[in-house]
């Protein structure tokens, strides 16, 4: 179901007879404000929860990589990124097959075995491979939760987007703080309350969809197919851009029925979606190259924080730039967020000249620099999919935002790539610098 905030109301997604929430009339029918409000608390966790243990297995890279020297941090960010891409290149396909309550039970489990497996592990194989299941967790989690946004009101959106940005922040500052007082393997057995909270999230705030099994709500693929009897819809490529773009007259969720997709149709309607997430890619490729491939580098001598804990620093101030970012959306919008792209590559050129001739005095201009490439990462995420959400018709939305959320990835794991040659090449460079 779509909810307004606002209003304190809501409108049946589709007029749907299995669904006994949904009137034929199509009438709108009333709820309470609060009501409303645990389903963004319930987004706002889940968003914290999800990118908790992909952003922990970025902070304890160094940890991890003691297991076996010379190896670069760009070989975890490789673990945690390619089966996130791997799960969001194909999950748009057939995760319509899947009920809700069965993706996130996927995602809690993954996410608890990722923090046990890591932490136990000795042999660096079992703790990478601990990694990619943190990577697979967050990244199907994403894009479940991302697409479970279409059946409530927008501002889940922005409410998710929120969390993601705080998992970074707080992630990162919990297991630095945490180091501080224990050994890293009890920081990361300490983190298996994440999967917990996502669990009494999901089970006890979040609002049913649906009678009967309340977290398996039908998708909108599983929508078309029960429409496709009475109604075939058709894409093509002349139509693509018209057919996603919302069409305001008509936008009464519940009097539409969805037509049916091929998997040709869905491939030609990424076309239109290419003006997201062509910036979202290039903003996630360059400021992962700076995280992966130059702050390593950078550390200051003369200081009571490690280089460990330095690096710890730096992904922290990252991490609070994109929460601020992310969180923005109610009071900054921005449409070009081709901007933010050019803004990220300026920012990753100057860095790589920081890098080989170290004109950054002190180590609180470095910090603060990192938190700037946050602020503009977290910027074009938040963007990119409340344009979409505000844009896209409705019938073709959940499809939208499952499918962009591959660009960023696809730019992480473009930048994890390029990081290994990146750290070869800088090693030789690497030099402590003086308070």
């Amino acid at each position: 179901m779509a909810t307004n905030l606002s209003q304190g109301t809501y409108t049946p997604l589709h007029n749907d007879p299995n669904d006994d929430r949904a009137e034929s009339s199509s009438t709108v029918r009333h709820c309470e404000a609060g009501v409303v409000w645990r389903d963004v608390i319930a987004f706002w966790i889940f968003g914290l929860c999800n990118n908790y243990p992909y952003v922990i297995m970025l902070s304890a890279a160094t940890y991890i990589l003691e297991k076996e020297e010379g190896t670069s941090t760009g070989v975890i960010l490789l673990a945690d990124i390619l089966p996130t891409l791997t799960i969001k290149l194909s999950a748009p396909f057939f995760m319509h097959l899947l009920p809700y309550s069965l993706k996130v039970g996927v995602v809690i489990a993954t996410c608890y075995m990722s923090f046990i497996l890591v932490a136990y592990s000795s042999p660096l194989l079992l703790s990478v491979l601990g990694v990619c299941l943190a990577s697979f967790s967050s990244g199907f989690g994403e894009i479940t939760y991302l697409s479970l946004t279409h059946h409530y009101d927008k501002s889940t959106v922005s409410a998710w987007s929120s969390g993601t940005g705080m998992a970074g922040a707080a992630g990162s500052l919990s297991y630095l703080a945490l180091t501080l007082v224990m050994q890293p393997r009890e920081a990361l057995l300490v983190m298996v309350i994440v999967p917990l909270i996502m669990t009494i999230t999901y089970l006890y705030m979040l609002r049913p969809l649906e009678h009967g099994d309340p977290k398996a709500a039908p998708t909108l693929y599983e929508s078309q197919t029960r429409h496709a009897h009475s109604r075939r819809g058709e894409v093509n490529d002349q139509s693509d851009q018209h057919t996603l773009i919302e069409n305001d007259s008509t936008d009464v969720q519940g009097a539409r029925e969805a037509p049916a997709m091929t998997m040709n149709d869905r491939i030609r309607l990424i076309k239109p979606l290419l003006r997201w997430m062509i910036p979202l890619f290039l903003v996630y490729y360059a400021e992962y190259l700076i995280n992966q491939g130059l702050l390593e580098h950078v550390w200051w001598n003369g200081m009571s924080l490690t280089k460990q804990h330095q690096y710890v620093l730096f992904q922290a101030m990252y991490q609070m730039g994109v929460f601020i970012s992310r969180s923005s959306v109610p009071w900054i919008t921005i449409e070009r967020t081709w901007i933010l792209a050019v803004l990220q590559i300026v920012n990753f050129g100057l860095l790589l000249l920081d890098n080989i001739y170290h004109f950054v005095p002190h180590i609180s201009l470095y910090c603060l620099w990192i938190f700037y490439e946050g602020l503009l990462g977290g910027s074009a995420y938040v963007n990119s999919f409340y344009s979409i959400t505000n844009t896209i018709d409705p019938l073709y939305r959940e499809f939208a935002l499952g499918i962009t959320s591959v660009a960023d990835t696809f730019g992480i794991t473009c930048a994890a790539l390029s990081s290994i040659a990146l750290n070869h090449w800088l090693g030789p460079l690497a030099a402590p610098r003086r308070r």
